[in-house]
């Protein structure tokens, strides 16, 4: 599982740059519209893995760090509130995006091959493996893209 040539670690770093693709070119009109009044938009979307990357570089550097630490969950439609992704500038997700999936890349990167044993305990979903913990990354972001995808359809 170690190195920059492993698969889940490209997959995770090629996340900016599927949304700077996605979101390029689009008007600001298509980035911040709901389909639905509950619905994310684009923008929204994009600010979520913005703060989902930061999240989940602080709960593998927990795992990392710390012999299984806790992993508090958190309200992501209350940060989203919160964080007002609607009114963030587009160039600001995408920059800070890249920021933590960078210092993602570079934790795991550098991780020996056992360490990717190493367990935290989620407090909603128990235990979770850092091999875990990116496969429910990938999953995730993933499911966000094809979302992103349809949006800007």
């Amino acid at each position: 599982m170690q190195g920059s040539g492993n698969p889940a670690i490209i997959e995770l770093a090629r996340l900016p740059e599927r949304v700077a693709a996605l979101t390029e070119g689009q008007s600001d009109e298509a980035l911040r519209r709901r389909p639905a009044e509950m619905e994310w938009s684009a923008m929204e979307v994009a600010g979520h893995l913005r703060d989902a990357a930061r999240i989940y570089h602080e709960r593998l550097f927990l795992a990392v760090a710390h012999d299984r630490p806790f992993l508090a969950p958190y309200d992501e439609a209350a940060l989203a509130r919160e964080r007002n992704y609607q009114a963030m500038p587009l160039d600001a997700i995408l920059s800070g995006l890249r920021s933590w999936r960078d210092e993602t890349v570079a934790l795991l990167s550098d991780l020996p091959v056992e360490a990717w044993e190493r367990v935290a305990v989620h407090g909603e979903t128990g235990e979770m493996s850092i091999i875990q913990l990116v496969a429910h990354m990938i999953e995730h972001e993933a499911d966000h893209l094809r979302g992103l995808t349809q949006l800007l359809a």
